[in-house]
């Protein structure tokens, strides 16, 4: 898997009178869906989405939001969830950012309207700017 994450400071409490405990991590939050390993909290949720690495079913390499009984990771396929983490613009499995658009392509989107003229083309002396903006580590930093 990637490198573990230090984990975010949650914007609320947990309300056992409220919300069912997380499958996952089995505090009291809003639960974002239901999976097979049981409801799943946002926080949990949106981690998920975000978890790489290789499925211990199929061998797949990339995203693997699901977990099998002994918490080892699975594809979307394997876990059986419904997801798409797919880019529908460059087709790339990964964290998606909105309108099945992933970070790199927003990112992409934003550096060239940024850099380019009126007449919508960026200049050849900007175009390793561009390209190098976009081909930062995490996309989704740039966009920030």
């Amino acid at each position: 898997m990637s490198g573990a994450r230090k984990p975010r400071r949650r914007s609320q409490s947990p309300d056992a009178g409220r919300h069912h405990a997380c499958a996952r991590c089995k505090d009291h939050y809003p639960t974002a869906a239901h999976w097979p390993d049981g409801p799943v909290c946002t926080y949990c949720y949106q981690a998920a989405k975000r978890t790489e690495g290789t499925c211990t079913a199929c061998g797949h390499i990339g995203i693997v939001p699901g977990l099998d009984e002994d918490h080892m990771p699975l594809c979307v396929r394997c876990g059986g969830l419904p997801l798409d983490l797919t880019c529908d613009r460059c087709g790339t499995e990964t964290w998606l950012a909105k309108a099945n658009t992933c970070w790199r392509c927003l990112l992409d989107d934003i550096v060239r309207d940024l850099l380019s003229g009126r007449d919508g083309v960026i200049r050849e002396s900007l175009e390793p700017l561009a390209t190098a903006i976009v081909a930062m580590p995490r996309a989704n930093s740039g966009v920030t």
